[in-house]
């Protein structure tokens, strides 16, 4: 008899796990596995360059959740917007060390590339 396999984070990817930097260093979310389901991936925005570019209340608040580990991919899960606090479907990639983060309502997409906060050099 042969076991289904276990589904738990031990068997996917962490290395998506910790502080990543937005596009113009304008923002640092943390990533990692959710509160109440640690086999899926959440995301809290914990600090902007500029919080007049996002919605008051913002920072310190989980912006990415539920993201499911899923055909090489973080996908299935909510992100949302601080900038106009909207909701959309979202997946993250990993691809060359940095995470590709995408976000979709309906048929349109956009993507950004995230670095990690650890990758960028430091005066």
């Amino acid at each position: 008899m042969i076991a289904a396999p276990s589904t738990s984070l031990a068997q996917v990817p962490l290395a998506v796990s910790g502080d990543w930097v937005t596009p113009g260093l304008g923002g640092l979310v943390r990533l990692a596995p959710c509160t109440g389901d640690t086999s899926k991936l959440c995301g809290r925005l914990i600090w902007v360059l500029d919080e007049r570019r996002v919605r008051r209340g913002t920072v310190g608040t989980e912006i990415i959740r539920g993201l499911a580990w899923r055909d090489g991919a973080w996908r299935d899960g909510t992100m949302l917007n601080p900038a106009d606090g909207r909701v959309y479907k979202g997946s993250i990639r990993l691809v060359a060390g940095a995470a590709r983060v995408s976000g979709c309502a309906g048929p349109l997409c956009q993507e950004q590339v995230w670095r990690p906060l650890a990758s960028i050099p430091r005066p």
